[in-house]
Parts: structure tokens; sequence; C-alpha cells
């Protein structure tokens, strides 16, 4: 599918064309991919993600709102772009084209969303029931997912070709932050078919239970989330993207309902569930249950059993794999840049990446907001064990550095002081007898 842009700036009498990719970045600064030249744009104003094939349009937080057919979104939200698409970014007005598709019947609404049920104003939206499993579902080899599988609960709903999906609004908006409360009645209870392992109102963290329709907790829980920043790096032939985790709760799988979709047949309708622990500030994941496992760090998971994970942790579901990444650990302390660029180094010395590969993916890494080990994943320089052992060899790496200009330090220990006690008495009675022969 070949989209372009159509970019009416102001002060310009003739629009131009610019050729749409996925990791398109739009704003003021040189380094963009798609420079505009208007005062009412930030330095990185927006930007073009990829996820399962569709293009979305991604805001990344500029003064002024980017606005999809007439609609602003948020920090963080993103927009699916289709045929007739109409994007204002400050004073720019860009049209969406895509080659040989017919045009939108009207370009000035966001794609359909679905009638509003009672409870579409929750904070943390309740997941319908899901669709019977598929016998074949999780065997490798085994057929794609029906088409008639439901979508992913507070997402507009996938509508026929040519539309796209609209992703669901970010935690950031106002509206949606300060939805009003979920009446009693209206919850599943435990164990219902509603009440299933996505929904955040069964989120237990230690002895308090997640309430997600107390804006207090909503709103202290989002802001942990984006603090932490998570997101898994997919490294495979097949599968080759960045995927920002925006929700405290996500299952992983190849079926339209989840919140990560990972069209391989190794990999189970639903496969993982991955959880932030807003009171301890961690993240857990959990294999489903299907018939292909998953693995942090080569270890196989048991169904319904948690693990931990630490930063650069390395996933695998089923034959697919994965490398997670967070800004901070569980103790909110930053992973140092001095980590990465340790990593780099000890991937330069072993010839693994050359010196031009090393300069590109630390200019896109600084860029893109993203350390330089995701660039080289996504560049197809490295695979995820040759990262996460240059990343292990790197932090030894850094203990061992002598500071620049410091002297080395001699360290006699217990043994070397004694040594050195009779060297100089030695040399005191050599002195002395100097002396008294004179």
């Amino acid at each position: 599918m070949k989209m372009t842009f159509v970019i009416h700036e102001p002060n310009q009498p003739e629009p131009r064309t610019v050729r749409v990719e996925t990791g398109l970045t739009l704003g003021r600064h040189p380094q963009c991919g798609c420079v505009l030249q208007d005062a009412a744009v930030s330095a990185r104003h927006a930007r073009v993600v990829d996820q399962a094939g569709v293009l979305f349009l991604e805001d990344l937080g500029g003064t002024n709102p980017t606005r999809v057919d007439g609609q602003p979104l948020a920090e963080g939200q993103q927009a699916a772009m289709v045929n007739g698409t109409n994007v204002v970014i400050g004073q720019t007005r860009i049209d969406v084209q895509v080659e040989g598709a017919p045009a939108s019947p009207d370009s000035t609404a966001m794609a359909p969303m679905e009638p509003a049920a009672p409870a579409a104003t929750m904070v943390a939206p309740m997941e319908v029931p899901a669709a019977p499993p598929d016998p074949q579902a999780t065997v490798v080899g085994g057929p794609p997912p029906p088409a008639g599988e439901a979508t992913v609960v507070g997402e507009a709903p996938s509508p026929p070709p040519p539309s796209a999906p609209v992703r669901e609004p970010a935690r950031t908006d106002p509206e949606a932050m300060h939805a009003e409360p979920v009446p009693a009645s209206a919850r599943p209870a435990p164990g219902s078919p509603s009440a299933g392992d996505q929904t955040l109102a069964t989120l237990v963290y230690g002895e308090q239970t997640f309430d997600p329709n107390d804006p207090h907790q909503v709103l202290a829980l989002e802001a942990a989330l984006r603090a932490v920043r998570p997101r898994l790096v997919f490294a495979n032939e097949a599968d080759r993207r960045i995927v920002d985790i925006t929700k405290a709760s996500i299952t992983i799988g190849r079926s339209r309902s989840v919140e990560i979709q990972v069209e391989h047949p190794g990999v189970s309708s639903e496969h993982s569930k991955l959880t932030f622990d807003g009171q301890r500030n961690r993240f857990l994941i959990e294999d489903l249950g299907g018939t292909n496992k998953t693995y942090v760090n080569n270890e196989m998971l048991t169904a319904g059993n948690p693990r931990e994970l630490s930063p650069e942790a390395h996933l695998r579901f089923g034959p697919i794999d994965a490398l997670f990444v967070v800004d901070s650990d569980s103790e909110g302390v930053s992973i140092s840049e001095k980590k990465y660029e340790a990593a780099t180094e000890v991937l330069a010395r072993e010839n693994a990446i050359q010196p031009s590969q090393r300069s590109q993916a630390q200019t896109r890494a600084k860029s893109e907001n993203r350390h330089v080990g995701e660039m080289l994943l996504a560049m197809e320089i490295v695979t995820i064990r040759q990262w996460r052992r240059a990343f292990q060899q790197g932090e030894v790496l850094l203990l061992t550095q002598k500071p620049k200009g410091a002297r080395p330090s001699v360290d006699l220990g217990g043994k070397g002081k004694l040594y050195a006690l009779i060297a100089v008495a030695v040399v005191v009675v050599v002195v002395v007898l100097v002396v008294v022969l004179k």
C-alpha cells in the first residue's frame, strides 16, 4: 500500500507531497523526515507508526495538538490513517492519499465508532466475553484466527476496508481521566465471563486492589506508567517493530481482540499477559496456557504463574522474540545512558557493528528518544541475544574502567605491607652499617 501526504503549508502557494513510511517524523526540526515550515509546529510534532500493517499517526506532545479529521490527539495517542484522512498540525493541513483506494465519503469525520454502551465511559472498560477458543489456535502452523473475533474493548472496532481502526484514547485525556464511576451493579462479579483477565478491575497489587473507578488511583497509575515508559522491541525476520505499552494490563497473542497482535501461527490466540504493578513499580508477565509457551531469558513459564521482568529482559512468545525495555527500574532509578554506550563499545570491539552503523544508530536513538540498542535491533544489525550479552559485558566494563586522568592505585594487601616493612628495615640496617664502618 502506497500512502502519500499532500501537505498544504501556510504562505506556500502550492502543496507538496511526501511518501509515507513507518517511522516518519513530522516537525520543524531539520532532522525530521518530513520538515514543516510552520512556526506553530513543534520541533518533533508527530510520527507515523505501523501496527499490524496499519499506519497510525501519533502525537508526540507538542504545544499545539495534532488534529485528525477534526479531533485533537493527546500526547501519545494514535489515530489510524486511511484514504481521505485529514490531518492538521499547527497551521498546516495534510491530506492522506492511498494509491488505488477510493476517496473517503466523508473526510471530516473520524473512523466510525461503535455506539456507546452504558459502560463506555469507564476509565478502565470491561472486556466483552471472549469468543470460544479455537481448538487449533495454539498449534504451530495452525489456521489464522477467525474473522469474527471480538475487538479490544475500549477501542473502536475495525470497520470493513478501506477504513482502519482508531486506537483507544490515551489515558491523559482529561475526559477519560475524570469519567463517571461505574455503579457497582454494572461491574461484573469475579469469575464471571465479563470479568476476564484483561480487565483492570481485578488487578491486585500486594494486599491492595486497584479500583479503575477511582480517578486518583487511575491518575497515579498512569503517571507511574508514563515515567517508566515500557515497550517491546520485536526483532524477528517476520516481525520487526517497536511497540510502546500505554496500558497497565495488556494481552499479547494472535487474536484480533488483544492489545498487541503478533501474526504468526506459532503464537497462541491469547498467548501472554503483561501487567504493571503500580504499587511496587514492577512489571509481571504471565503465560496464558496455550500450546506454545512463553519464555523469559530462555526459561519457560508455567501457565498462571506470573514472573517479574527486569530491564532488557529477553521474551519469547512461541518462536517470536522481543526485548522488554523500560527507562527506569523497579526502584525508580533511571537506567544510565552510559550502560547503553558501554554495550555498543563491546559490540564495536568485537567488530559486531561497524563505526558507520554505530553512528547511525546513535543518531536515530537521539532523534526518536530511544536507546541505541533498540535502534540496532530495528536496523537488523544485531540480535536480541547479541545485545543482551553486550549489555551485560558493558556493565562489567563500566565497573572496571578507570576514570580519565586517574593514577593507578597500588593495593599492597596484608603480605605486601609486611614485605614493604622488611624492605625498609633492611635499608635502615644497611645505612647504619655503612655509617659505622666509616
